[in-house]
Order: structure tokens, then sequence, then C-alpha cells
């Protein structure tokens, strides 16, 4: 048995719904929730100038590891640039900081990238020659060089 669609005409019609005629009882106050909570979001995610990567750990840097011999990165005032051996991906800084200890001078290193906010913390000495130690790999040092990374 087949059915037939009834023409628009003999459909009854939906009961006026405050949420259906545009109108919320109460007026608009989950919008001025929404906007209040986006604008409070927003005066925390501002945190002022950011503060720069210290001079004396600018540039480009290499290590002598066989592993990472056609890698490199690159730090400047507000980014970092990763050479992978096949491409550089780009970085511009969210937040850095810097403590002194033992080990050096401690510069954490914040970015995002798709979406995600990454850490990149380093260690840096200033003795005699400035060399970098990844926290994470402290047994490799990087050193500066004078080639350009592109």
């Amino acid at each position: 048995m087949s059915r037939r669609c009834s023409s628009p005409r003999s459909l009854p019609k939906p009961p006026s719904t405050p949420e259906r005629s545009g109108r919320r009882p109460g007026g608009h106050f989950p919008t001025r929730w929404f906007l209040a909570i986006v604008a409070g979001l927003a005066a925390c995610a501002y945190t002022g100038e950011l503060d720069e990567v210290p001079e004396e750990v600018r540039g480009v840097w290499v290590t002598d590891e066989p592993r990472y011999a056609d890698r490199a990165f690159q730090l400047d005032a507000d980014m970092v640039i990763f050479d992978t051996g096949e491409s550089l991906a780009v970085h511009p800084l969210q937040a850095i900081d810097t403590t002194r200890s033992a080990e050096g001078t401690l510069l954490e290193l914040r970015y995002r990238s798709e979406g995600l906010l990454y850490a990149f913390d380093l260690f840096y000495r200033t003795d005699t020659e400035t060399t970098i130690r990844f926290k994470n790999q402290p047994e490799i040092t990087w050193r500066r060089t004078d080639r350009p990374l592109y």
C-alpha cells in the first residue's frame, strides 16, 4: 500500500512557542551572559606586552649531534623557527619566561601550532661561549652559527 504525502495545507500548524517566535522568556538574559563571559575571557587572556627573547640567545643554533645534523632552530625577539630538515616551521611566541638556576638560565618559551600550546624549554649559559641545552635533552649541546636559516 502506498502512502501519499499530505499537502502543506492539510498539516497542522506547530504551536507558537517562545523559542520559535524568536523571543525568550525574561528578555535577552542568555545573550547578556554570553557577552559577559566572552568579555571576561578576553580580559583574562590579555597579559600586556610580551617579553622578548634575551639578546644573548637570539640567532641560529646547530648541534654536532649526528641525529640532528640536518636540524637547526632560530630564536628571534618574539618567535622561534624550527628547521626540520625538510621545511621551516615559524611560530610566534605566546609567552616568555626566564629563571636563573644551577644549570644556567632557564628560558621557557610557549608557542601555538594548529591550535595547541607547546612548551620549548631550554637552558643557556654564557660563561665563555654561549651554549643551549634543551631541558628534555640536557646531554645535547647547541651552538650559535653564522649561517642563515633561510
